[in-house]
């Protein structure tokens, strides 16, 4: 009870007066607008109003019932809202009178015994509260459940509805703030959890069902320890066996999409933070030997087409839209009829959402889609290759999903997402200690003729009029930083590039480029307000000087086109930095300052450096003489804001103000 209630300055509310009155119901107090206040308040007459079990049946019938009256707004909306505030209320003695009334929880659990698919309402108002009981009472509460025998497959019955996906995550991270365990988790082991969430994807399922059993699964393996028995039975050779069974036939997309989520889960959980060139296929953790072994199937859906997953109503009018060919759009270039038998049948036989429709119209033109389901396999190539154990790698390599995960990355120059787990996969492998990998990686995949390739197509991109670069070019920067990095710490990747005299030319390029497009932004290595050193570009500070200025570099300087840019006094493009308006019309610059300045300081300097000197000297005294005369003109200006003071009438100035005059001018 409040301070101001229990000292008589509490006013009498309207709750109050209501239950004074012996016929009061109710619907009379959710009528009111401080019942949620009053509640929350311990209002002690209306506390034990609401924990009579007449009452809280009616509270929990809101929440759980549809109301047949559904034109009625107040027993639609607003009265199962406010049930399920009051009930929500964390008021201990309501969570007491309900977990020991078995009645009552058989009432909030009756909703889930009931054909999918829930009402999203109510069932986010009895979840909640389920949520909120399972926290509250967690021993009274897995004691109810433990004795209903279906309602584990009651919860998966309706595991597309979100609010129930939580309710059964609560239910399998819950603990018992006394013993630290509350006994759900062997109670579910004994239900056969974990295999029934597997059978969840089979394709008679939707989507949003794999969605839910995959996030799941993939809570469970996050809780870690505390869900031990329940990992064991998901690593065990039979239930991945069964997973990978469904993701491999793949008919929807959902399958293979969604569970590679959980096979991602149990890679993270067996990676190793230091490389491991000791164990073999034969020696590793059953889950990454069952993983290895569908490998190939997984990398097959690469080659295919994008397709992504859609509900049935989608197919259904896709299928409308095949039958009448002559309504369809013409703008995009439809393959001929023998391409689209070869390919309807080297693809799963129930669904092509992408197949009719191979470009997607873009800012960029017309683009094939990656699809979700090949950006989810290849973040899924990612992780595995991140593993840091060689026998891992060595089949990757051997599968070619490495070389298929780069073309890839070539193929679609404009899928970020795409790039940043090939690069992440590629930056993993040349900076492991495995010198067969880093190998394979440049030579047998061909990645330095790849990057030499993309940059020539890259360049005639930004030679047309209006040309842009493409989408990877900032990716294909940053690998060639790594690679320029990685070979005076490798033998192998250095011997490589010795050989590729193309290689050189471009690598040194890019260098030079980028250096000189960081200084001119003011980067540096010691300090960003000084110019880095040019004249030390084999050092590793100056490769990494270069490599922490590649992002705001690939924005500013590489690609843009010739409207964007200025030329230095050598003919070269720099990035115009918008400050050109802002200088005197003598062509003086801050770049040209910097070099004079170089000039002065050299003793070696040839008689063109000192006549270039000199030029710029003098165009800066110019500019000097210029700034002051326009400074007067200032002073001398009325414009009009103030009338000016006459010499007689004006102040003399303090001694003060006449010595920071003089020691600043104006």
């Amino acid at each position: 009870m409040s301070f101001w209630r229990t000292f008589g300055f509490h006013a009498v509310s309207a709750i109050d007066t209501l239950l004074e009155h012996s016929d009061v119901t109710l619907e009379q107090l959710l009528d009111e607008d401080d019942l949620l206040q009053e509640t929350k308040s311990q209002n002690k007459k209306l506390i034990d109003f609401l924990c009579q079990p007449e009452t809280l049946q009616k509270l929990i019938r809101y929440i759980t019932v549809k109301t047949e009256h559904e034109d009625d707004p107040k027993l639609s909306i607003k009265y199962p809202f406010l049930a399920c505030e009051v009930l929500a209320s964390e008021v201990w003695s309501i969570y007491d009178a309900i977990a020991n009334d078995s009645k009552l929880m058989d009432m909030l659990y009756s909703l889930f015994e009931k054909d999918p698919p829930l009402d999203i309402q109510l069932s986010a108002y009895t979840a909640r509260v389920a949520i909120l009981l399972l926290q509250k009472k967690v021993t009274e509460t897995v004691s109810f459940l433990k004795q209903k025998k279906e309602i584990v497959d009651q919860f998966l019955k309706h595991l597309g509805n979100p609010a129930v996906m939580d309710l059964l995550l609560k239910l399998i991270s819950c603990e018992d703030p006394q013993t630290g365990n509350a006994g759900a988790l062997e109670w579910l082991q004994s239900t056969s959890l974990i295999k029934s969430l597997v059978e969840k994807f089979k394709s008679t399922n939707t989507p949003e069902t794999h969605e839910n059993v995959a996030h799941t699964l993939v809570e469970i393996i996050k809780i870690g320890p505390n869900a031990g028995p329940l990992i064991e039975q998901l690593e065990s050779k039979v239930i991945l066996e069964e997973l990978f069974g469904y993701m491999l036939e793949n008919k929807n997309g959902s399958e293979l999409s969604y569970g590679v989520n959980v096979i991602m889960a149990l890679i993270v959980r067996h990676s190793k933070d230091q490389y491991n060139d000791s164990i073999t296929v034969e020696q590793l953790p059953e889950p990454l030997t069952v993983i290895l072994h569908h490998l190939e199937g997984l990398t097959k859906f690469l080659d295919s087409p994008a397709y992504d997953t859609k509900d049935k109503a989608e197919n259904a009018n896709d299928k409308k839209e095949e039958k009448k060919p002559e309504e369809s759009s013409e703008s995009t270039t439809k393959p001929g009829k023998e391409e689209v038998k070869e390919t309807q049948s080297s693809m799963p036989s129930t669904v092509l959402n992408f197949f009719g429709k191979r470009k997607l119209r873009s800012t960029v033109g017309e683009i094939e889609p990656v699809g979700f389901c090949r950006l989810r396999l290849i973040d899924f190539f990612s992780c595995l290759a991140r593993t840091n154990v060689q026998s891992v790698d060595k089949v990757l390599a051997s599968k070619n999903v490495f070389k298929k995960c780069i073309e890839m990355f070539f193929a679609h120059p404009w899928n970020n997402f795409l790039h940043s787990s090939v690069e992440a996969m590629i930056r993993g492998a040349l900076e492991s200690p495995n010198e067969d990998l880093k190998t394979h990686i440049l030579r047998d995949c061909t990645l330095l003729d790849r990057i030499i390739a993309n940059n020539k197509l890259n360049n005639e991109l930004v030679a047309k009029p209006k040309g842009m670069r493409l989408g990877n070019m900032g990716h294909v920067t940053s690998l060639v930083f790594v690679i320029t990095e990685m070979s005076s710490h490798s033998p192998a990747i250095e011997k490589l590039i010795s050989e590729h005299s193309e290689w050189l030319n471009y690598s040194k390029g890019i260098m030079e480029t980028s250096v000189n497009v960081s200084n001119s932004f003011g980067f540096s290595q010691d300090n960003h307000l000084e110019l880095a050193p040019e004249d030390n570009m084999d050092s590793d500070s100056s490769v990494q000087y270069v490599m922490q200025a590649t992002n705001f570099s690939n924005f500013s300087g590489f690609g843009i086109p010739s409207d964007f840019t200025n030329q230095n006094e050598n003919g070269e493009d720099e990035p115009n930095t918008g400050m050109d308006s802002f200088e005197p019309s003598t062509g003086y610059s801050e770049n040209s300052m910097f070099k004079a300045n170089a000039a002065e300081d050299s003793d070696e300097s040839d008689e063109s450096d000192e006549e270039d000197t000199e030029a710029v000297v003098a165009a800066k005294t110019v500019a000097e003489d210029e700034e002051e005369e326009i400074s007067e003109n200032l002073q001398n200006t009325d414009f009009g804001t103030k009338s000016k003071q006459p010499e007689s009438e004006k102040t003399p100035a303090t001694t003060d103000e006449a010595n920071n005059t003089a020691v600043n001018p104006a």
